[in-house]
């Protein structure tokens, strides 16, 4: 049998959530931390017990093959993963000091990087390696580039570098043409050395 979890005494709302939504399909499994380590290959065993307490906010993949391998499928992984993101948003802290800021409104390369730093955070500050896979197009994303983008050191250099942050940050393809719009406004200004300072502000 194995060792009884500990108690989620965490103050924060969210990151509570995953953690007690996790332990519930695992009862629900009937397996034990140790079995469910056995039915998740890449993942060490302690990962799924860490999981499902509240140190720490686990990672997407994680998550997905903590679900799967209790038996479960797609509407509880996305469950989980939207769970996830909110814990990761609270941890971090730095979304509610952001404005979101529609494509439509976008009128300079500031205002895009701003704007896709808003949906970074809001997608729970997802790795360059997440990112770049669910970009589906991850050839246009040079991790050193992506890595500039993501601390607002720059911002795409073309449309389909734009296309492939913003889809692997889980903005929808119905979307593209507003971006595609937006792009087009701020694709003839010329990045100024200067604005990597100014673009923190």
């Amino acid at each position: 049998m194995g060792r009884k979890a500990k108690p989620i005494v965490t103050r924060h709302k969210f990151r509570a959530q995953p953690a007690h939504e996790l332990r519930a399909l695992l009862n629900a499994s009937g397996k034990t931390y140790e079995q469910l380590a056995e039915h998740t290959p890449g993942i060490s065993r302690v990962t799924p017990q860490r999981a499902a307490s509240d140190t720490c906010v686990p990672k997407e993949k994680t998550v997905v093959a903590f679900v799967h391998a209790c038996g479960f499928g797609r509407h509880e992984a996305a469950k989980l993963t939207a769970l996830r993101i909110s814990a990761r948003i609270e941890e971090r802290g730095v979304l509610r000091h952001l404005n979101a800021l529609h494509p439509r409104p976008i009128s300079d390369l500031r205002d895009l990087s701003r704007a896709l730093e808003y949906i970074y955070e809001a997608a729970g500050a997802p790795t360059l390696r997440e990112i770049r896979e669910r970009s589906e197009d991850p050839l246009s994303l040079p991790t050193t580039t992506l890595a500039r983008i993501v601390a607002r050191k720059t911002t795409p250099a073309d449309k389909r570098q734009l296309r492939a942050f913003i889809h692997g940050c889980g903005i929808s393809r119905d979307q593209d043409p507003m971006w595609s719009d937006a792009w087009a406004k701020v694709s003839m200004e010329v990045p100024d050395p200067g604005l990597e300072r100014m673009w923190r502000i």
